[in-house]
């Protein structure tokens, strides 16, 4: 038990300083997400509140519109890559298709299946997919060793 304890203690330090071993790139990381959150919760709710599109439909275009912003904003403020996007773009579109499947699963669980509001369940998607993201991006997207 005390050994299990342990490990698990130890994997929390290793996944603590993964995230922070770069504290000013994990913070413009951070805030590109923050930013990119805000737009596509903002989007979604326009569209689904204010347009009536159906739920998924909405979430589809939000996220079709802050992944343009997104990918702007961490190749060329957060990451600083100077990698071709020829190289970098296949990479960065298969973890966003990764993430709007996720994306979509997630909205449609918590709204049509747990009966959350859509706002909540937009909110509790969006926190979700950070952590995944974020390592995807580091090691895969815009590392310097995946060239």
């Amino acid at each position: 038990m005390l050994a299990s304890v342990r490990a698990l203690y130890r994997l929390m330090l290793r996944v603590i300083g993964f995230f922070l071993r770069d504290p000013r790139l994990f913070f413009r990381y951070i805030a590109v997400g923050g930013a990119s959150a805000v737009l596509e919760f903002t989007l979604f709710n326009l569209l689904y509140s204010g347009a009536g599109l159906a739920t998924l439909v909405a979430n589809s275009i939000a996220i079709a519109i802050t992944v343009i912003f997104h990918f702007n904003m961490q190749k060329r403020w957060t990451f600083r890559d100077s990698q071709s996007l020829r190289r970098q773009l296949p990479r960065y579109l298969m973890m966003v298709g990764v993430a709007a499947l996720l994306d979509n699963l997630l909205v449609y669980l918590f709204v049509e299946v747990m009966l959350l509001p859509p706002a909540l369940a937009k909110l509790l998607q969006i926190g979700l997919l950070f952590g995944w993201t974020f390592t995807v991006s580091r090691l895969i997207v815009f590392s310097r060793h995946a060239r």
